[in-house]
């Protein structure tokens, strides 16, 4: 399967030491992280091999701003909290990775980064936002909508 072995290769590049080395800083990494999750979280087939790429994307992004969350964009906080949700919902097999990986104490922190409801986010509507909007309050869970 194509799509396995891309996951596998962004998994195996994601976690080695070159990236590590020259991994991407500032504002340009928190898209890079942001656009990953996104395309990794909104696939609901099972594939171990993008669970892995999950995981290994959100250690890519403690790994370059674990010291201080704080500098975080709050979009890309915003989607480590629904990949949080996503793995904690739907792919337990991600959500034990993340465990065994103490990925989990990083993402509850940035639970706790106060993007609370009430302050909203920049217009850039897309149906797939609709969407997430619409299973967050099912789930009765706190969220900003745009304006």
């Amino acid at each position: 399967l194509p799509g396995t072995q891309i996951f596998s290769a962004l998994q195996l590049s994601l976690e080695s030491p070159r990236f590590n080395q020259a991994r991407p800083q500032g504002f340009a990494s928190q898209v890079f992280y942001g656009q990953l999750l996104l395309a990794l979280v909104f696939n609901e087939q099972p594939c171990q091999a993008r669970d892995g790429a999950l995981v290994a994307t959100v250690s890519a992004a403690r790994g370059a701003f674990g010291g201080s969350l704080a500098a975080l964009d709050e979009r890309l906080a915003r989607q480590l909290q629904v990949a949080e949700l996503a793995c904690r919902l739907e792919r337990p097999g991600a959500r034990q990775l993340l465990e065994e990986r103490g990925l989990l104490p990083f993402l509850a922190e940035v639970q706790e980064l106060g993007l609370g409801p009430g302050q909203a986010l920049p217009k850039c509507s897309s149906q797939q936002h609709l969407q997430v909007s619409a299973a967050l309050d099912d789930l009765r869970i706190g969220h900003r909508l745009e304006e």
